[in-house]
């Protein structure tokens, strides 16, 4: 998604890796990486979704 100003992108996580990724904060880009989510540099972790049913 595009607006004005930002490129967004959704990462789903396996349900493994998943459990452990906090749900109290946003993670800066070393930790989110540190769970193996690649993407290009600069990327911001900014929002948490919770588990779809």
């Amino acid at each position: 998604m595009v607006d004005e100003e930002s490129e967004y992108r959704h990462v789903t996580l396996p349900r493994a890796i998943a459990q452990y990724i906090p749900q109290n904060r946003l993670m800066p880009e070393d930790e989110w990486r540190s769970y193996g989510v690649i993407q290009s540099e600069g990327w911001e972790h900014y929002m948490i979704h919770g588990e779809k049913n």
